[in-house]
Protein backbone atom coordinates (compact mmCIF):
# COMPACT_ATOMS: atom_id res chain seq x y z
CA UNK A 1 0.00 0.00 0.00
CA UNK A 2 1.17 3.18 -0.62
CA UNK A 3 1.20 6.15 1.61
CA UNK A 4 2.77 9.06 -0.31
CA UNK A 5 1.36 12.10 -0.77
CA UNK A 6 1.09 12.87 -4.57
CA UNK A 7 2.16 16.52 -3.91
CA UNK A 8 5.71 16.87 -2.56
CA UNK A 9 4.58 19.60 -0.65
CA UNK A 10 2.59 18.74 1.56
CA UNK A 11 4.86 15.54 2.79
CA UNK A 12 5.36 16.08 6.76
CA UNK A 13 8.19 14.85 8.76
CA UNK A 14 7.57 13.09 11.54
CA UNK A 15 10.56 13.22 14.01
CA UNK A 16 12.74 14.29 10.45
CA UNK A 17 11.30 10.82 8.72
CA UNK A 18 9.41 10.93 5.79
CA UNK A 19 6.42 8.41 5.32
CA UNK A 20 8.25 6.60 2.94
CA UNK A 21 10.97 5.67 5.78
CA UNK A 22 8.16 4.64 8.06
CA UNK A 23 6.86 2.35 5.63
CA UNK A 24 10.52 1.09 5.22
CA UNK A 25 10.85 0.73 8.93
CA UNK A 26 7.55 -0.94 9.26
CA UNK A 27 8.15 -3.61 6.48
CA UNK A 28 11.59 -4.28 8.50
CA UNK A 29 9.16 -5.12 11.57
CA UNK A 30 7.17 -7.43 10.09
CA UNK A 31 9.92 -9.35 8.32
CA UNK A 32 11.20 -9.83 12.29
CA UNK A 33 7.58 -10.81 13.21
CA UNK A 34 7.44 -13.18 10.05
CA UNK A 35 10.62 -14.59 11.38
CA UNK A 36 9.73 -15.14 15.02
CA UNK A 37 6.84 -16.82 13.73
CA UNK A 38 8.41 -19.24 11.49
CA UNK A 39 10.83 -19.97 14.63
CA UNK A 40 7.72 -20.38 17.42
CA UNK A 41 6.36 -22.89 14.85
CA UNK A 42 8.65 -25.38 14.76
CA UNK A 43 7.72 -25.83 18.64
CA UNK A 44 4.37 -27.10 17.38
CA UNK A 45 4.34 -30.60 17.54
CA UNK A 46 2.92 -31.70 13.86
CA UNK A 47 6.03 -29.50 12.76
CA UNK A 48 7.93 -32.01 13.83
CA UNK A 49 6.95 -34.51 12.04
CA UNK A 50 9.23 -35.82 8.95
CA UNK A 51 8.49 -33.95 5.64
CA UNK A 52 7.54 -37.29 4.36
CA UNK A 53 5.16 -37.73 6.92
CA UNK A 54 3.73 -34.65 6.94
CA UNK A 55 2.93 -35.03 3.11
CA UNK A 56 1.31 -38.35 4.12
CA UNK A 57 -0.88 -36.30 6.48
CA UNK A 58 -2.16 -34.14 4.15
CA UNK A 59 -2.73 -36.71 1.56
CA UNK A 60 -4.97 -38.35 3.65
CA UNK A 61 -7.19 -34.76 4.22
CA UNK A 62 -7.42 -35.02 0.63
CA UNK A 63 -8.74 -38.15 0.76
CA UNK A 64 -11.16 -37.49 3.42
CA UNK A 65 -12.16 -34.45 1.22
CA UNK A 66 -13.53 -36.66 -1.51
CA UNK A 67 -15.72 -38.45 0.39
CA UNK A 68 -17.43 -35.42 2.26
CA UNK A 69 -16.97 -32.71 -0.04
CA UNK A 70 -19.26 -31.34 -2.83
CA UNK A 71 -17.48 -30.32 -5.66
CA UNK A 72 -17.19 -27.12 -5.89
CA UNK A 73 -16.01 -27.14 -2.39
CA UNK A 74 -13.23 -29.57 -2.75
CA UNK A 75 -10.33 -27.37 -3.49
CA UNK A 76 -10.63 -26.06 -0.08
CA UNK A 77 -8.13 -28.28 0.57
CA UNK A 78 -5.95 -26.28 -0.61
CA UNK A 79 -6.04 -23.83 2.35
CA UNK A 80 -3.86 -26.53 4.10
CA UNK A 81 -0.56 -24.73 2.12
CA UNK A 82 -1.03 -21.60 3.80
CA UNK A 83 -1.17 -22.07 7.11
CA UNK A 84 2.22 -21.48 7.32
CA UNK A 85 6.02 -21.18 5.00
CA UNK A 86 6.70 -24.55 6.00
CA UNK A 87 3.61 -26.24 5.29
CA UNK A 88 3.28 -24.92 2.22
CA UNK A 89 6.85 -25.80 1.29
CA UNK A 90 6.10 -29.36 2.06
CA UNK A 91 3.18 -29.43 -0.24
CA UNK A 92 4.90 -28.01 -3.24
CA UNK A 93 8.00 -30.73 -2.20
CA UNK A 94 5.92 -33.50 -2.78
CA UNK A 95 3.66 -34.43 -6.24
CA UNK A 96 1.25 -36.72 -4.80
CA UNK A 97 -0.51 -33.91 -2.56
CA UNK A 98 -1.27 -32.50 -6.64
CA UNK A 99 -2.22 -35.73 -8.12
CA UNK A 100 -5.91 -35.93 -7.77
CA UNK A 101 -7.86 -33.22 -9.84
CA UNK A 102 -11.90 -32.44 -10.05
CA UNK A 103 -13.13 -31.28 -12.50
CA UNK A 104 -14.85 -29.05 -13.97
CA UNK A 105 -12.58 -26.27 -12.89
CA UNK A 106 -10.55 -23.40 -14.90
CA UNK A 107 -7.98 -24.49 -17.68
CA UNK A 108 -5.66 -22.26 -15.87
CA UNK A 109 -5.45 -23.85 -12.62
CA UNK A 110 -6.14 -27.77 -13.83
CA UNK A 111 -2.45 -26.92 -15.75
CA UNK A 112 -0.64 -26.27 -12.53
CA UNK A 113 -2.53 -29.01 -10.59
CA UNK A 114 -0.75 -31.22 -13.58
CA UNK A 115 2.58 -29.39 -13.46
CA UNK A 116 3.08 -29.90 -10.08
CA UNK A 117 1.76 -33.32 -9.85
CA UNK A 118 5.08 -33.87 -12.27
CA UNK A 119 4.66 -37.15 -13.01
CA UNK A 120 3.39 -39.10 -10.56
CA UNK A 121 -0.13 -41.39 -11.38
CA UNK A 122 -3.14 -39.26 -11.50
CA UNK A 123 -6.92 -39.44 -9.98
CA UNK A 124 -9.88 -37.35 -11.92
CA UNK A 125 -13.20 -36.85 -10.51
CA UNK A 126 -15.40 -35.45 -13.54
CA UNK A 127 -18.98 -34.74 -12.78
CA UNK A 128 -21.14 -32.60 -15.68
CA UNK A 129 -24.75 -32.48 -14.54
CA UNK A 130 -25.75 -30.10 -17.58
CA UNK A 131 -26.52 -31.93 -20.40
CA UNK A 132 -25.95 -31.58 -24.60
CA UNK A 133 -23.08 -29.72 -26.66
CA UNK A 134 -23.09 -26.82 -24.33
CA UNK A 135 -21.11 -29.27 -21.65
CA UNK A 136 -18.66 -29.85 -23.88
CA UNK A 137 -15.11 -28.54 -21.56
CA UNK A 138 -11.72 -28.38 -22.16
CA UNK A 139 -11.15 -29.70 -19.20
CA UNK A 140 -12.39 -33.29 -20.48
CA UNK A 141 -10.59 -33.06 -23.66
CA UNK A 142 -7.48 -32.22 -21.95
CA UNK A 143 -7.84 -35.57 -20.23
CA UNK A 144 -8.81 -37.47 -23.26
CA UNK A 145 -5.96 -36.42 -25.25
CA UNK A 146 -3.21 -35.32 -23.57
CA UNK A 147 -3.24 -37.68 -19.91
CA UNK A 148 -4.87 -41.22 -20.47
CA UNK A 149 -0.81 -42.19 -20.22
CA UNK A 150 -0.79 -40.81 -16.24
CA UNK A 151 -4.36 -41.84 -15.29
CA UNK A 152 -4.54 -44.13 -12.51
CA UNK A 153 -8.16 -43.70 -11.80
CA UNK A 154 -10.95 -41.86 -13.92
CA UNK A 155 -14.30 -40.92 -12.42
CA UNK A 156 -16.80 -39.86 -15.20
CA UNK A 157 -20.33 -38.45 -13.91
CA UNK A 158 -22.27 -37.26 -16.72
CA UNK A 159 -24.52 -37.62 -19.58
CA UNK A 160 -24.80 -40.35 -22.51
CA UNK A 161 -23.27 -37.29 -24.74
CA UNK A 162 -20.53 -36.58 -22.45
CA UNK A 163 -19.44 -40.10 -21.65
CA UNK A 164 -19.53 -40.59 -25.71
CA UNK A 165 -17.62 -37.21 -26.60
CA UNK A 166 -15.47 -38.46 -24.52
CA UNK A 167 -14.24 -42.19 -25.42
CA UNK A 168 -14.25 -40.85 -29.09
CA UNK A 169 -11.45 -38.29 -28.31
CA UNK A 170 -9.61 -41.19 -26.43
CA UNK A 171 -6.62 -42.28 -28.73
CA UNK A 172 -3.84 -43.11 -26.52
CA UNK A 173 -4.18 -46.49 -24.04
CA UNK A 174 -4.18 -46.42 -20.30
CA UNK A 175 -0.95 -48.23 -19.24
CA UNK A 176 -1.72 -47.15 -15.56
CA UNK A 177 -5.34 -47.56 -15.27
CA UNK A 178 -6.61 -49.02 -11.77
CA UNK A 179 -10.03 -48.08 -11.23
CA UNK A 180 -12.47 -47.04 -13.97
CA UNK A 181 -15.47 -45.37 -13.05
CA UNK A 182 -18.94 -44.64 -14.99
CA UNK A 183 -22.18 -42.95 -14.25
CA UNK A 184 -24.83 -42.12 -16.29
CA UNK A 185 -27.13 -39.44 -14.71
CA UNK A 186 -29.57 -39.30 -17.79
CA UNK A 187 -33.15 -41.12 -17.64
CA UNK A 188 -32.14 -44.01 -18.86
CA UNK A 189 -34.75 -46.09 -18.75
CA UNK A 190 -36.38 -46.04 -22.36
CA UNK A 191 -33.80 -44.27 -24.14
CA UNK A 192 -31.36 -46.09 -26.73
CA UNK A 193 -28.76 -44.29 -26.42
CA UNK A 194 -28.77 -44.32 -22.31
CA UNK A 195 -28.53 -47.95 -23.13
CA UNK A 196 -25.39 -47.64 -25.50
CA UNK A 197 -21.87 -47.52 -23.70
CA UNK A 198 -19.02 -47.69 -26.22
CA UNK A 199 -15.68 -48.22 -24.33
CA UNK A 200 -13.25 -48.85 -26.99
CA UNK A 201 -10.44 -48.29 -24.88
CA UNK A 202 -11.36 -51.64 -22.78
CA UNK A 203 -12.10 -53.55 -25.97
CA UNK A 204 -8.18 -53.94 -27.47
CA UNK A 205 -5.83 -55.96 -25.16
CA UNK A 206 -3.08 -54.19 -23.06
CA UNK A 207 -4.49 -50.62 -24.11
CA UNK A 208 -5.34 -51.07 -20.08
CA UNK A 209 -3.47 -54.09 -18.93
CA UNK A 210 -3.79 -52.62 -15.24
CA UNK A 211 -7.38 -52.03 -14.37
CA UNK A 212 -8.66 -54.28 -11.44
CA UNK A 213 -12.03 -52.11 -10.61
CA UNK A 214 -14.40 -51.17 -13.52
CA UNK A 215 -17.95 -49.58 -11.66
CA UNK A 216 -21.24 -48.58 -13.96
CA UNK A 217 -24.24 -47.54 -12.94
CA UNK A 218 -27.27 -46.84 -15.33
CA UNK A 219 -26.17 -48.40 -18.38
CA UNK A 220 -28.50 -51.41 -18.22
CA UNK A 221 -27.39 -53.39 -21.40
CA UNK A 222 -23.85 -53.09 -22.04
CA UNK A 223 -22.68 -55.62 -21.19
CA UNK A 224 -23.30 -58.44 -23.71
CA UNK A 225 -19.49 -59.30 -23.89
CA UNK A 226 -17.19 -58.66 -20.97
CA UNK A 227 -15.00 -61.50 -21.10
CA UNK A 228 -12.23 -59.24 -22.47
CA UNK A 229 -11.76 -57.66 -18.93
CA UNK A 230 -9.31 -60.41 -17.88
CA UNK A 231 -7.08 -58.35 -15.50
CA UNK A 232 -10.43 -57.18 -13.23
CA UNK A 233 -11.19 -57.88 -9.59
CA UNK A 234 -13.83 -55.65 -8.46
CA UNK A 235 -16.91 -55.22 -10.54
CA UNK A 236 -19.88 -53.21 -10.09
CA UNK A 237 -23.16 -53.22 -12.96
CA UNK A 238 -25.85 -50.72 -11.04
CA UNK A 239 -29.15 -49.49 -12.01
CA UNK A 240 -30.75 -47.64 -9.88
CA UNK A 241 -34.33 -47.93 -9.36
CA UNK A 242 -35.26 -44.25 -10.04
CA UNK A 243 -38.51 -44.95 -11.57
CA UNK A 244 -40.49 -47.90 -10.35
CA UNK A 245 -42.41 -48.67 -13.05
CA UNK A 246 -39.43 -48.37 -15.49
CA UNK A 247 -38.65 -51.35 -17.27
CA UNK A 248 -34.81 -51.71 -17.91
CA UNK A 249 -33.97 -53.73 -21.16
CA UNK A 250 -31.25 -56.02 -19.36
CA UNK A 251 -29.56 -58.81 -20.88
CA UNK A 252 -30.73 -62.35 -19.57
CA UNK A 253 -28.62 -64.12 -16.39
CA UNK A 254 -27.47 -66.56 -18.09
CA UNK A 255 -25.88 -64.97 -20.81
CA UNK A 256 -24.34 -62.65 -17.69
CA UNK A 257 -23.10 -65.11 -15.60
CA UNK A 258 -21.40 -67.52 -18.85
CA UNK A 259 -20.05 -63.67 -19.08
CA UNK A 260 -18.67 -63.40 -15.97
CA UNK A 261 -17.53 -66.89 -15.15
CA UNK A 262 -14.48 -66.19 -18.00
CA UNK A 263 -13.02 -63.68 -15.27
CA UNK A 264 -9.92 -65.39 -14.38
CA UNK A 265 -9.43 -63.08 -11.43
CA UNK A 266 -12.55 -61.62 -10.38
CA UNK A 267 -12.77 -61.53 -6.66
CA UNK A 268 -16.02 -58.90 -5.45
CA UNK A 269 -18.94 -58.65 -7.73
CA UNK A 270 -22.01 -56.40 -7.24
CA UNK A 271 -25.21 -56.66 -9.68
CA UNK A 272 -27.72 -54.42 -9.00
CA UNK A 273 -31.08 -54.68 -11.21
CA UNK A 274 -28.47 -55.75 -14.00
CA UNK A 275 -30.11 -58.80 -15.42
CA UNK A 276 -33.53 -60.07 -16.21
CA UNK A 277 -34.70 -63.70 -15.83
CA UNK A 278 -35.89 -65.87 -18.77
CA UNK A 279 -37.28 -69.58 -18.95
CA UNK A 280 -33.62 -71.23 -20.10
CA UNK A 281 -32.06 -68.95 -17.18
CA UNK A 282 -34.09 -70.69 -14.28
CA UNK A 283 -32.86 -74.15 -16.30
CA UNK A 284 -29.18 -73.15 -16.95
CA UNK A 285 -26.38 -74.64 -15.82
CA UNK A 286 -24.44 -73.71 -12.51
CA UNK A 287 -21.55 -71.22 -12.88
CA UNK A 288 -18.58 -71.12 -10.92
CA UNK A 289 -17.14 -67.72 -9.63
CA UNK A 290 -13.80 -69.68 -7.82
CA UNK A 291 -12.18 -66.73 -6.80
CA UNK A 292 -15.13 -64.81 -4.90
CA UNK A 293 -14.70 -63.02 -1.89
CA UNK A 294 -17.59 -60.37 -1.62
CA UNK A 295 -21.09 -60.86 -3.51
CA UNK A 296 -23.33 -58.20 -3.55
CA UNK A 297 -26.90 -58.52 -5.49
CA UNK A 298 -30.05 -56.25 -5.89
CA UNK A 299 -33.49 -56.84 -7.21
CA UNK A 300 -36.12 -58.59 -6.44
CA UNK A 301 -36.45 -61.73 -4.58
CA UNK A 302 -37.22 -64.14 -7.37
CA UNK A 303 -34.04 -62.47 -9.27
CA UNK A 304 -32.03 -62.94 -6.04
CA UNK A 305 -32.89 -66.26 -5.32
CA UNK A 306 -31.75 -67.59 -8.71
CA UNK A 307 -29.01 -65.79 -9.25
CA UNK A 308 -28.00 -67.81 -6.01
CA UNK A 309 -28.93 -70.80 -7.12
CA UNK A 310 -27.00 -71.10 -10.33
CA UNK A 311 -23.41 -69.95 -8.87
CA UNK A 312 -21.02 -72.23 -7.62
CA UNK A 313 -18.65 -70.17 -4.08
CA UNK A 314 -15.96 -70.81 -2.66
CA UNK A 315 -15.49 -70.82 1.19
CA UNK A 316 -15.39 -67.60 2.80
CA UNK A 317 -17.77 -65.79 0.83
CA UNK A 318 -19.31 -62.60 2.29
CA UNK A 319 -22.93 -61.64 0.84
CA UNK A 320 -24.44 -58.30 1.00
CA UNK A 321 -28.29 -58.89 -0.22
CA UNK A 322 -30.94 -56.04 -1.06
CA UNK A 323 -34.28 -57.35 -2.12
CA UNK A 324 -37.96 -56.20 -2.91
CA UNK A 325 -39.93 -59.12 -1.71
CA UNK A 326 -42.94 -58.83 -4.96
CA UNK A 327 -42.52 -61.75 -7.07
CA UNK A 328 -40.85 -64.60 -4.89
CA UNK A 329 -41.18 -67.07 -2.48
CA UNK A 330 -39.34 -66.23 0.99
CA UNK A 331 -39.22 -69.76 1.84
CA UNK A 332 -37.53 -70.61 -1.01
CA UNK A 333 -35.24 -67.49 -0.69
CA UNK A 334 -33.90 -67.88 2.83
CA UNK A 335 -33.37 -71.93 1.98
CA UNK A 336 -31.14 -70.56 -0.77
CA UNK A 337 -29.30 -68.18 1.56
CA UNK A 338 -28.68 -70.92 4.34
CA UNK A 339 -27.55 -72.96 1.62
CA UNK A 340 -24.46 -70.57 0.62
CA UNK A 341 -23.75 -69.84 3.79
CA UNK A 342 -23.50 -73.14 5.86
CA UNK A 343 -20.75 -74.72 4.00
CA UNK A 344 -19.38 -71.28 3.16
CA UNK A 345 -18.83 -69.91 6.19
CA UNK A 346 -15.05 -70.06 7.49
CA UNK A 347 -16.20 -70.00 10.97
CA UNK A 348 -19.59 -70.39 12.70
CA UNK A 349 -21.88 -67.24 13.12
CA UNK A 350 -21.37 -65.84 16.42
CA UNK A 351 -23.62 -62.48 15.68
CA UNK A 352 -26.78 -61.97 14.95
CA UNK A 353 -28.70 -58.33 14.35
CA UNK A 354 -31.84 -57.83 13.25
CA UNK A 355 -33.64 -54.82 12.97
CA UNK A 356 -36.01 -52.54 11.22
CA UNK A 357 -35.18 -49.10 9.95
CA UNK A 358 -38.11 -47.21 7.67
CA UNK A 359 -40.20 -50.25 6.95
CA UNK A 360 -37.17 -52.13 5.65
CA UNK A 361 -35.74 -54.90 7.79
CA UNK A 362 -32.40 -55.88 8.10
CA UNK A 363 -30.60 -58.81 9.50
CA UNK A 364 -26.78 -58.82 9.37
CA UNK A 365 -24.90 -61.95 10.66
CA UNK A 366 -20.83 -61.95 11.41
CA UNK A 367 -18.16 -64.06 13.13
CA UNK A 368 -16.66 -63.30 16.22
CA UNK A 369 -14.98 -64.37 19.09
CA UNK A 370 -16.98 -64.10 22.56
CA UNK A 371 -14.05 -62.56 24.65
CA UNK A 372 -14.74 -59.45 22.08
CA UNK A 373 -18.37 -59.60 22.43
CA UNK A 374 -18.06 -59.96 26.23
CA UNK A 375 -15.49 -56.61 25.98
CA UNK A 376 -18.07 -54.98 23.36
CA UNK A 377 -21.42 -54.84 25.28
CA UNK A 378 -19.88 -53.97 28.63
CA UNK A 379 -18.12 -50.69 26.81
CA UNK A 380 -20.92 -49.95 24.10
CA UNK A 381 -22.58 -46.76 23.82
CA UNK A 382 -26.18 -46.40 22.52
CA UNK A 383 -26.56 -45.86 19.01
CA UNK A 384 -28.44 -43.08 18.61
CA UNK A 385 -30.81 -44.41 16.24
CA UNK A 386 -30.85 -48.25 15.00
CA UNK A 387 -30.32 -47.03 10.81
CA UNK A 388 -27.03 -46.79 12.41
CA UNK A 389 -26.48 -50.42 14.07
CA UNK A 390 -24.16 -51.76 11.11
CA UNK A 391 -21.26 -48.88 11.89
CA UNK A 392 -20.61 -49.86 15.62
CA UNK A 393 -16.98 -50.18 15.95
CA UNK A 394 -17.43 -53.39 16.57
CA UNK A 395 -18.93 -54.54 12.95
CA UNK A 396 -16.20 -52.65 11.21
CA UNK A 397 -13.59 -54.56 12.82
CA UNK A 398 -15.50 -57.45 12.04
CA UNK A 399 -16.22 -59.14 8.22
CA UNK A 400 -20.16 -59.39 7.89
CA UNK A 401 -21.14 -62.78 6.67
CA UNK A 402 -24.20 -61.95 5.31
CA UNK A 403 -25.93 -58.64 5.29
CA UNK A 404 -29.73 -58.71 3.98
CA UNK A 405 -31.93 -55.81 3.60
CA UNK A 406 -35.33 -56.83 2.75
CA UNK A 407 -38.21 -53.97 1.70
CA UNK A 408 -41.52 -54.63 0.57
CA UNK A 409 -43.13 -56.86 3.18
CA UNK A 410 -45.87 -56.25 5.42
CA UNK A 411 -45.24 -58.93 7.73
CA UNK A 412 -41.67 -57.92 9.16
CA UNK A 413 -42.23 -60.54 12.14
CA UNK A 414 -43.43 -63.00 9.69
CA UNK A 415 -40.63 -62.23 7.51
CA UNK A 416 -38.19 -62.46 10.80
CA UNK A 417 -39.38 -65.93 11.29
CA UNK A 418 -39.26 -67.34 7.69
CA UNK A 419 -35.33 -65.84 7.44
CA UNK A 420 -34.22 -67.21 11.04
CA UNK A 421 -35.57 -70.25 11.42
CA UNK A 422 -33.75 -71.03 8.14
CA UNK A 423 -30.39 -69.83 8.79
CA UNK A 424 -27.71 -71.71 10.15
CA UNK A 425 -27.74 -69.98 13.32
CA UNK A 426 -27.18 -72.69 16.16
CA UNK A 427 -23.69 -70.96 17.24
CA UNK A 428 -24.83 -67.88 17.89
CA UNK A 429 -23.56 -65.69 21.33
CA UNK A 430 -24.97 -62.63 20.71
CA UNK A 431 -28.23 -61.34 19.29
CA UNK A 432 -29.57 -57.86 18.77
CA UNK A 433 -33.09 -56.97 18.40
CA UNK A 434 -34.76 -53.71 17.40
CA UNK A 435 -38.32 -52.76 16.13
CA UNK A 436 -41.43 -54.74 15.37
CA UNK A 437 -39.62 -57.94 14.49
CA UNK A 438 -41.22 -60.36 17.12
CA UNK A 439 -44.57 -60.40 17.31
CA UNK A 440 -45.25 -62.62 20.47
CA UNK A 441 -43.21 -64.86 22.61
CA UNK A 442 -44.22 -67.91 20.06
CA UNK A 443 -42.56 -65.75 17.57
CA UNK A 444 -39.46 -65.44 20.34
CA UNK A 445 -39.25 -68.73 20.91
CA UNK A 446 -39.56 -70.20 16.70
CA UNK A 447 -37.57 -67.97 15.71
CA UNK A 448 -34.71 -68.26 18.63
CA UNK A 449 -35.59 -70.59 20.92
CA UNK A 450 -32.65 -73.19 19.48
CA UNK A 451 -29.68 -70.15 20.18
CA UNK A 452 -28.68 -72.86 22.69
CA UNK A 453 -25.33 -71.05 22.85
CA UNK A 454 -26.71 -67.65 23.26
CA UNK A 455 -24.39 -66.09 26.17
CA UNK A 456 -25.46 -62.25 25.36
CA UNK A 457 -28.88 -60.65 24.27
CA UNK A 458 -29.53 -56.79 23.28
CA UNK A 459 -33.03 -55.43 22.98
CA UNK A 460 -32.86 -51.39 21.84
CA UNK A 461 -35.11 -48.94 20.91
CA UNK A 462 -38.44 -51.21 21.17
CA UNK A 463 -41.40 -49.22 21.45
CA UNK A 464 -43.89 -52.20 20.20
CA UNK A 465 -44.07 -56.02 20.93
CA UNK A 466 -40.64 -57.49 20.92
CA UNK A 467 -39.74 -56.78 24.23
CA UNK A 468 -42.65 -57.21 25.78
CA UNK A 469 -42.71 -60.13 24.31
CA UNK A 470 -39.18 -61.51 26.12
CA UNK A 471 -39.97 -62.31 29.72
CA UNK A 472 -42.29 -65.74 28.52
CA UNK A 473 -39.24 -67.25 26.61
CA UNK A 474 -36.74 -66.05 29.13
CA UNK A 475 -39.52 -68.44 31.65
CA UNK A 476 -40.02 -71.15 29.22
CA UNK A 477 -38.41 -74.76 29.35
CA UNK A 478 -37.19 -76.50 26.57
CA UNK A 479 -39.50 -78.94 26.87
CA UNK A 480 -43.11 -77.51 26.87
CA UNK A 481 -45.52 -78.64 30.14
CA UNK A 482 -43.09 -79.97 31.89
CA UNK A 483 -41.55 -78.49 35.51
CA UNK A 484 -39.00 -80.72 36.06
CA UNK A 485 -35.97 -79.30 37.65
CA UNK A 486 -33.46 -81.26 34.97
CA UNK A 487 -35.39 -79.42 32.07
CA UNK A 488 -33.35 -76.65 30.65
CA UNK A 489 -34.71 -73.22 29.82
CA UNK A 490 -34.25 -71.67 26.44
CA UNK A 491 -31.50 -69.70 26.19
CA UNK A 492 -29.28 -72.08 28.99
CA UNK A 493 -25.98 -69.68 29.02
CA UNK A 494 -27.63 -66.62 28.68
CA UNK A 495 -25.26 -64.29 30.83
CA UNK A 496 -25.84 -60.88 29.65
CA UNK A 497 -29.20 -59.28 28.89
CA UNK A 498 -29.56 -55.58 27.75
CA UNK A 499 -32.49 -53.36 27.69
CA UNK A 500 -31.95 -49.81 25.67
CA UNK A 501 -34.44 -47.87 25.49
CA UNK A 502 -37.20 -50.19 26.61
CA UNK A 503 -40.71 -49.10 27.95
CA UNK A 504 -41.49 -50.78 31.72
CA UNK A 505 -45.14 -49.73 31.45
CA UNK A 506 -47.73 -48.71 29.53
CA UNK A 507 -49.00 -45.36 29.44
CA UNK A 508 -52.20 -46.45 31.50
CA UNK A 509 -49.93 -48.36 33.88
CA UNK A 510 -47.97 -45.31 34.50
CA UNK A 511 -51.07 -43.01 34.62
CA UNK A 512 -52.58 -45.47 37.12
CA UNK A 513 -49.55 -45.66 39.42
CA UNK A 514 -49.37 -49.28 39.02
CA UNK A 515 -46.39 -51.53 38.15
CA UNK A 516 -45.68 -52.37 34.59
CA UNK A 517 -46.70 -55.81 33.29
CA UNK A 518 -43.59 -55.57 31.35
CA UNK A 519 -41.50 -54.99 34.54
CA UNK A 520 -43.70 -57.86 36.58
CA UNK A 521 -43.33 -60.22 33.54
CA UNK A 522 -39.06 -59.68 33.53
CA UNK A 523 -38.97 -59.99 37.83
CA UNK A 524 -40.62 -63.12 37.49
CA UNK A 525 -38.63 -64.36 34.53
CA UNK A 526 -35.59 -63.45 36.78
CA UNK A 527 -36.21 -64.56 40.23
CA UNK A 528 -37.66 -68.26 38.80
CA UNK A 529 -34.47 -68.29 36.99
CA UNK A 530 -32.53 -67.43 39.76
CA UNK A 531 -34.01 -70.02 41.60
CA UNK A 532 -34.07 -72.95 39.79
CA UNK A 533 -29.85 -72.57 38.87
CA UNK A 534 -30.40 -70.76 35.38
CA UNK A 535 -29.61 -67.21 36.32
CA UNK A 536 -28.97 -64.33 34.53
CA UNK A 537 -25.70 -62.73 35.64
CA UNK A 538 -25.99 -59.75 34.28
CA UNK A 539 -28.68 -57.22 33.62
CA UNK A 540 -27.79 -54.07 32.14
CA UNK A 541 -30.39 -51.18 31.91
CA UNK A 542 -30.02 -47.94 29.09
CA UNK A 543 -32.36 -44.80 28.54
CA UNK A 544 -35.81 -47.67 29.25
CA UNK A 545 -38.57 -45.61 30.08
CA UNK A 546 -40.99 -45.47 33.30
CA UNK A 547 -38.17 -47.30 35.28
CA UNK A 548 -38.20 -46.31 38.82
CA UNK A 549 -35.31 -46.70 40.95
CA UNK A 550 -37.13 -49.12 43.05
CA UNK A 551 -38.30 -51.07 40.14
CA UNK A 552 -34.12 -51.68 39.76
CA UNK A 553 -33.57 -52.16 43.06
CA UNK A 554 -36.04 -55.24 43.38
CA UNK A 555 -34.29 -56.83 39.76
CA UNK A 556 -30.84 -55.74 41.33
CA UNK A 557 -31.87 -59.12 43.68
CA UNK A 558 -31.96 -61.69 40.95
CA UNK A 559 -28.77 -60.43 39.26
CA UNK A 560 -25.06 -60.68 40.29
CA UNK A 561 -24.16 -57.68 38.67
CA UNK A 562 -27.19 -54.83 37.21
CA UNK A 563 -25.79 -51.71 35.95
CA UNK A 564 -28.27 -48.87 35.00
CA UNK A 565 -27.44 -45.27 33.97
CA UNK A 566 -29.20 -44.01 36.56
CA UNK A 567 -32.47 -41.65 34.57
CA UNK A 568 -35.56 -42.53 35.32
CA UNK A 569 -37.83 -41.09 32.26
CA UNK A 570 -41.34 -40.66 32.01
CA UNK A 571 -43.04 -39.77 28.34
CA UNK A 572 -46.62 -39.17 28.81
CA UNK A 573 -46.80 -37.86 24.80
CA UNK A 574 -46.35 -40.64 22.95
CA UNK A 575 -49.31 -43.67 22.87
CA UNK A 576 -47.74 -46.73 23.90
CA UNK A 577 -50.76 -48.25 25.66
CA UNK A 578 -51.50 -50.52 22.52
CA UNK A 579 -47.94 -51.35 22.32
CA UNK A 580 -48.16 -54.15 24.90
Amino acid sequence: MNTTPSSKDIIMNVDGMSPQTLEDEICGYLRIVAKLRRQLNTFAPISRLPPEVLAQVFIHHIDQSLNTLRIENFYKWVQITHVCSHWRIVALAFPRVWSCIWIPISLTWMNEMITRSKSVPLSINAVYLSFGAEADRAELNCVASELMGRLQSLKLRSSPYMHQKFWEQVKEPAPLLQSLILINEADYGGSDASNALNLPILLTPNRAPQLHKLEVHNYPNCWENISYLGSLRDLVLCNEDNEPDTILTTIPMAQLFSELEKLPRLESLTLDRAFHLTTPDILAKSYSLPHIHSLSLGGDLSECTEALSHLTLPPGVSFKLSIHTSGGNVQKFAQVVAEKINPLAAKPLGVLCVHETNDDLHIRAYSREKQQLAEHIRNATTPSDPVNTHEWEWSERQQCVLDLTISGHANMPGMVLCVCKTLPILEISFLFLSGHVVENDEVWLEAFGRLERLTILWVHADWRRTASALPEPLLGRMVSHTDEPGTPYYFPKLRVLKLDGVYFQSLQEHCDEIRGTFFESLLNGLATRSRRGCPVPSLILRKCINLLEDDVNELSQYVKKLSWDKLEQFDDDHDYASSY
